[in-house]
């Protein structure tokens, strides 16, 4: 257990980093799940829409610091295809 109370100070601001970069992340994944949704419905207009509030919600978590960006990147680049691919 810490002994300063600023390494005290850290344990309680970490914990509460952690739960917030939890939730962006959660945050996220649920955007990219309900596009991939739309995508196997072969439904390419809805997808097209929720694909830019989709990119909007992955560059900010770039932004934020819970991302890299060339993961987000290929996630963007992933999933734009895949739209592109529907006939």
């Amino acid at each position: 257990m810490a002994n300063h109370s600023s390494s005290k100070k850290a344990i309680r601001r970490s914990a509460r980093r952690t739960i917030i970069n939890k939730n962006r992340v959660s945050r996220i994944r649920t955007y990219i799940k309900n596009l991939e949704m739309l995508i196997v419905k072969n439904d390419k207009e809805a997808a097209s829409k929720k694909f830019i509030e989709t990119q909007s919600e992955i560059m900010k978590g770039v932004t934020k610091g819970v991302l890299k960006k060339n993961t987000a990147s290929r996630q963007v680049s992933k999933l734009s295809a895949k739209i592109k691919a529907i006939a």
